[in-house]
């Protein structure tokens, strides 16, 4: 029986629910006079050697199993970091855009100023935020210090 591990292994493979190996004592007779070469080998030799090729075989598999996976996850990682890219890429594009619109817009104001067309002048100033919560508390506190000063 040589070369039966790759006969069960190409049956195993067709998705069969059972393998039967047969020896000297046993089969189906089906074979044709000139194809029995070695009939009535023991069917524990044809079985060992069946067994060595599907064992190789279902460790072929995990590691074809292994190595799809990782192939996938390095694809997945790869669609990851190429989503980040283009979204750091439109961040960069939108703060550009975002930078481009304040300069032309002082540009159009300062030439509205310069027509006449706009009145007003740059305030060189500090300016003052009266509308933050740590402000209006500030500003809380003193109108209650002044109603104190004048009761």
């Amino acid at each position: 029986m040589p070369q039966i591990g790759a006969i069960a292994s190409g049956v195993a493979k067709a998705n069969a629910d059972a393998i039967l190996i047969a020896g000297h004592n046993g089969g189906t007779g089906a074979s044709p006079q000139t194809s029995i070469k070695h009939a009535g080998l023991p069917w524990e030799i044809g079985l060992a050697e069946a067994h060595q090729v599907l064992e190789a075989r279902d460790a072929a598999k995990v590691a074809y199993d292994a190595a799809k996976s990782a192939g996938r996850m390095a694809r997945a990682k790869q669609a990851h970091a190429d989503v980040l890219a283009a979204i750091h890429r439109a961040q960069g594009d939108a703060q550009l855009i975002l930078e481009r619109a304040k300069w032309r817009l002082a540009d159009e104001i300062d030439a509205a100023i310069a027509a006449g067309t706009l009145t007003g002048e740059r305030f060189a100033g500090r300016w003052v935020d009266v509308g933050t919560p740590q402000r209006l508390a500030e500003l809380d506190t003193e109108l209650r210090d002044q109603e104190l000063k004048n009761a």
